[in-house]
């Protein structure tokens, strides 16, 4: 049997969003957000003005986190800071 180790893991998981949002998306995302400690970032083909309004809109960004990075990236911004999964 093998030994497993806990290290300094991170999870990336991905889902998707599209206008309208569903009922429930923005009641998820805050449990996510405030309840399982977790990050929540937008990645998006989009425009970077209709990403952050829909990530505004979601709850994925708070009005007083606009200007922290990482929080709405383009996937070509994505794909340079993570690299390719």
């Amino acid at each position: 049997m093998m030994e497993y180790q806990q290290a300094n893991f991170t999870w990336i998981g991905a889902f998707g969003l599209r206008d309208p949002l569903r009922t429930g998306v923005e009641d998820s995302i805050k449990f996510a957000r405030t309840k399982a400690n977790l990050g929540v970032r937008l990645v998006s083909g989009d425009h970077m003005a209709s990403a952050k309004a829909a990530a505004l809109r979601s709850g994925i960004l708070l009005p007083h986190e606009q200007s922290q990075p990482y929080a709405v990236m383009t996937g070509q911004e994505f794909r340079s800071t993570v690299g390719t999964i």
